[in-house]
């Protein structure tokens, strides 16, 4: 049997070094709020996991099956059209918070969007809160 390995961990490059890269200035613009968003809801510094996340602190988790490893509270990672913000704890379409966002995607732990002006900003946050407070609280 052979051991799974854990693909997306933190790495060495420089978050300025992935904001380089980004041609499209709204999202460039929209990264560096987000930064300064995360850095103030987690207290930790951004750090680029794999190649293309910015992950905001971590924690340890372990699975029933034995299977253990580490990932970020909370972060986004940037795709051509879309960033998608990390939240990792499930969200149910029926809360009333996430109704209120604005216009995005969602996933069970995720929310896409095309650019920061279609979202609540102050809705984003507190859903943010709540999930990196419930992850250091399941996580401590």
């Amino acid at each position: 049997m052979s051991k799974s390995v854990q693909k997306t961990m933190p790495g060495t490059m420089p978050v300025e070094t992935l904001l380089q890269g980004l041609e499209d200035v709204q999202l460039l613009h929209d990264s560096r709020k987000l930064i300064e968003l995360l850095t103030g809801i987690t207290g930790e510094p951004a750090v680029v996991w794999g190649d293309s996340i910015i992950g905001f602190g971590q924690y340890s988790y372990t699975y029933a099956s034995g299977r253990s490893g580490i990932y970020f509270l909370t972060g986004f990672s940037i795709r051509k059209q879309t960033i998608s913000i990390y939240t990792n704890i499930y969200l149910a379409a029926e809360d009333p918070q996430l109704k209120a966002l604005g216009k995005f995607r969602h996933g069970k732990s995720c929310i896409y969007v095309r650019r920061l002006s279609d979202i609540r900003l102050d809705i984003l946050e507190k859903l943010l809160r709540f999930s990196v407070g419930k992850l250091r609280e399941m996580h401590p």
